[in-house]
């Protein structure tokens, strides 16, 4: 009878044919368990030789015979079902599998996992794809989602400039973090564009990546690590009541009489926005109950249901009512155009770089000063104070000053007002 082991089991019988594992140079042996100078029985110890596992040696204990056995056979199945995978490599695959595991040296990654990431760069999921089938892909979505034009205009000219700068038919998998680092930083070089148009070539670049890469055309987005120029705040003008004067006598000229009503609202109305203003209707005011009705369709954050009702001050009714055609558009046909002739013919000749806004931040800096913060961010629609304090707050005026430009009227717009510019100075 066999002699059992220290479980109760007994060894079976020896195969009469060498078996693979013991080939391979797997060892088994039934070996005594000693602790502290006692003897306690025996187990079965099992070596696996370094040449068989491709790395260091295996050495493992067992309490009973048949499972040391079972993995004495389990380390020879996967031996030989790894040499019958060497054999599907021909000599060179083999030799180019050596190269790319020196290639990757100490990186953390197996052959496979390298190919993966190859293959997730090299055939993105959704197939190829070029710049400008990308670009169109990408107008043709925005405006089924009816985004407003000067979005569209957005995308279409940033966009389309990567397009141009790289070549239509690039495909867009193939653009480098590299190329686009190289081509923003010849436009800051050569002061082709300024801080915050650069701001916006990169800003737009991230996004068109980001579509690339939800969509499955490709696995990243190499201009994500790209930061953009840091814009420094600018103390936003505001109109003293003088100037204000000023540009509503010129509105009120025959030549310009069709700009007047844009102008009124825009200095006294709720701090309203150029693009506001151009979708505005007639039908939005009500001079009577004076009352404006900014839409969602009309606001600036439509999607989530911007609406608000700014007062129309007295003396702002006495203007509007002055206008003879009140139905249909608030502006005239080419409204931006004229709005710039307007704004030289009233002494503001470089209105876009000094004057900026400079409507919607009076509305807003002396709106403060004569009803208080919570006032103004109602009107203007405001969702983070924040940003109301930002371009608000603290600006050099008096109660005194809001209370003349408020009351800004027909009868004494002709009266001179000696009030000096004002800029809004972040506080201390």
């Amino acid at each position: 009878m066999n002699k059992a082991d220290n479980s109760g089991e007994k060894k079976p019988e020896q195969p009469k044919r060498n078996p693979l594992w013991r080939r391979l140079g797997i060892t088994l042996a039934q070996v005594t368990n000693h602790s502290q100078g006692a003897r306690f029985g025996h187990s079965w110890r099992v070596l696996v030789p370094a040449k068989v596992t491709g790395s260091g040696r295996i050495r493992k204990q067992f309490k009973t015979y048949s499972k040391a056995l079972a993995y004495c056979e389990g380390k020879a199945d996967l031996s030989r079902a790894s040499g019958k995978r060497a054999f599907v490599l021909s000599d060179a695959q083999r030799e180019d599998a050596a190269e790319a595991l020196r290639i990757l040296g100490d990186l953390p990654l197996s052959l496979s996992e390298a190919a993966e990431f190859a293959r997730k760069h090299l055939k993105p999921e959704s197939g190829d794809i070029t710049l400008r089938q990308l670009v169109d892909r990408i107008l043709r979505e925005k405006q089924r989602e009816k985004l407003r034009p000067a979005s569209i205009y957005g995308i279409r000219f940033y966009m389309g400039r990567i397009a141009e700068q790289f070549g239509d038919e690039r495909q867009v998998k193939t653009i480098t973090y590299d190329e686009l680092r190289r081509w923003f930083d010849s436009l800051e070089d050569a002061g082709a564009t300024s801080d915050r148009h650069l701001k916006n070539y990169i800003r737009y670049a991230q996004q068109f990546f980001n579509y690339s890469v939800q969509f499955g055309f490709r696995a990243d987005n190499p201009a994500m690590r790209i930061r953009p120029p840091r814009i420094e705040w600018k103390m936003p003008a505001i109109l003293t009541v003088a100037e204000a004067k000023r540009l509503l006598r010129t509105a009120l000229l025959p030549k310009f009489k069709e700009l007047m009503p844009a102008t009124v609202l825009q200095l006294f109305c709720g701090g309203l926005r150029s693009a506001e203003v151009e979708r505005l209707d007639w039908r939005d005011i009500d001079l009577v109950g004076r009352k404006l009705e900014v839409l969602p369709a009309t606001g600036k954050n439509r999607r989530d249901g911007d609406w608000r009702t700014p007062i129309i001050p007295e003396g702002a009714a006495e203007f509007l009512f002055l206008h003879a055609n009140r139905t249909g558009p608030v502006v005239p046909a080419r409204f931006p155009s004229k709005l710039t002739a307007l704004h030289k013919a009233a002494d503001f000749p470089k209105w876009e770089l000094t004057h900026d806004n400079s409507k919607r931040h009076s509305f807003g800096s002396y709106g403060c000063k004569l009803h208080g913060k919570d006032w103004v961010e109602e009107q203007m629609g405001h969702n983070t104070s924040a940003t109301f304090l930002k371009f608000y707050r603290n600006a050099r005026i008096t109660k005194q000053d809001a209370q003349r430009y408020f009351g800004i009227c027909v009868a004494n717009l002709d009266k001179d007002d000696d009030a000096e510019v004002v800029a809004i100075e972040k506080e201390a």
